[in-house]
């Protein structure tokens, strides 16, 4: 009976983050107040994949559990919030534009392969719009996934979202920046 396969059904993925470990806080960040806002400006914002079938087809939508802003949101909070800075403010703005949040699957002959990326443009604003910082974070992460599940949708993204994460908070100017902005 067609729709009644799997390939057909609506699945949600729980996509989680980890912190990165070790980090060390930074010189004067607990006198800066910062806010993170997160915009979604994805080109489809009402998926984080699709299940396919055997032909590669598009099928079912794949969900993600909470709105994938407050996950990417709340990672940035919890990696500024590790390195010492107040994150209760708004003296300082971190705004994200969110352009990609998906995992793609690619179908071989008798298998797939996931593919996570995740895409965000980050400024560092005053309040009042003056721009310290402007950055495009782009990460993928890739897996011989075999079916087109849940739970490599899961494997693979919140891989892609830890190398976004790692990408940005190691970005020594994006730190500068919000030190300045709260100076300035």
């Amino acid at each position: 009976m067609l729709g009644s396969g799997c390939a057909f059904t609506h699945e949600t993925v729980a996509v989680t983050y980890l912190p990165q470990d070790g980090v060390s806080k930074v010189a004067g960040a607990g006198d800066v107040q910062v806010k993170v806002e997160v915009r979604d400006v994805r080109p489809r914002t009402d998926r984080i994949s699709s299940k396919r079938n055997g032909y590669g087809m598009e099928c079912a939508p794949m969900t993600s559990e909470e709105d994938v802003t407050t996950i990417v949101s709340n990672a940035i909070q919890t990696e500024l919030r590790n390195r010492g800075f107040r994150v209760d403010g708004q003296s300082v703005l971190v705004i994200v534009d969110l352009i990609e949040f998906y995992c793609d699957f690619k179908m071989g002959l008798f298998a797939a392969d996931a593919d996570g990326r995740v895409a965000m443009e980050v400024q560092v604003k005053k309040k009042g719009g003056k721009v310290f910082y402007k950055r495009t974070v782009e990460a993928e992460h890739h897996k011989g996934a075999g079916v087109t599940s849940h739970g490599n949708v899961k494997v693979v993204m919140e891989a892609a979202l830890q190398k976004a994460m790692h990408s940005l908070m190691e970005d020594t100017a994006m730190i500068d920046a919000i030190l300045k902005a709260s100076k300035d």
